[in-house]
């Protein structure tokens, strides 16, 4: 620890975001109270689907562009697990990234049994074997430079697999997170654009931290299947409720 560092948790001192413990932002007993989920979800109805693809109904329905979407946890409102991404993301609380890309990894690779991988494990292997890239959600570069990190890329590299950032953001919206379900809906047209090279890629893995009603994921979704990207699958730490 730097003098710095010292003299600053003298002032602010830190304390575990779920029981308050000293000198520690989250202690391992209350990380590990965050469980994960147990089944995954279509992403329009949210009836059970083995890998979080679109059932029949919401498939013919239309108007959406990744294929899948798994969420690791719950996301409660003022639960320890919001907090966590809150404080991650909004107060630059980059070390929780270790605990949150370890929520990531154990969603993936949660073993079935001592002998066998999960579904979910056979999955993205799957789809890493066919050649699937590791895409970030982008940041505006004004926010980026505001953060000092994006932490979609973050997650995303715990996945253990190159990252490419094939997609920016060329306008500044207002946080999803502070609109309403109207306004996030229509917030981002238009907000994306992919780089060069994306023509070469066939399938994508996009990582964002959190999804709501899923209209970040869809725009990035929409901008890669224009250029011409096959399959989408999405993973994120959590989802809300999207009202």
């Amino acid at each position: 620890m730097t003098l710095f560092s010292y003299l600053l948790s003298l002032i602010f001192p830190t304390s575990c975001l779920g029981c308050n413990t000293k000198s520690v932002l989250l202690c391992r007993r209350c990380f590990y109270t965050i469980s994960l989920l147990e089944s995954q979800e279509c992403p329009g109805c949210r009836c059970t689907r083995q890998y979080g693809e679109f059932c029949p109904r919401c498939s013919k329905l239309g108007g959406w562009y990744f294929d899948s979407l798994i969420v690791c946890s719950k996301y409660d409102k003022s639960g320890l697990l919001q907090k966590i991404i809150k404080t991650f993301k909004y107060k630059f609380s980059k070390e929780l990234a270790v605990y949150l890309g370890d929520l990531l990894i154990r969603c993936v690779d949660r073993p079935e049994s001592r002998s066998e991988r999960s579904e979910l494990y056979t999955f993205f292997e799957q789809l890493f074997n066919e050649g699937a890239l590791v895409v970030p959600v982008p940041l505006h570069k004004k926010r980026l430079k505001d953060r000092g990190f994006n932490q979609a890329k973050i997650l995303a590299e715990f996945l253990g697999r190159p990252v490419r950032e094939l997609l920016f953001r060329k306008i500044n919206t207002p946080h999803q997170a502070r609109c309403s379900r109207q306004e996030r809906l229509k917030n981002l047209n238009n907000a994306f654009c992919v780089r060069p090279g994306v023509e070469s890629v066939s399938k994508v893995i996009l990582v964002d931290d959190v999804c709501s009603t899923g209209s970040t994921l869809n725009e990035c979704a929409k901008v890669l299947k224009e250029a011409g990207v096959s399959y989408i699958a999405c993973i994120v730490l959590a989802r809300g409720d999207g009202r």
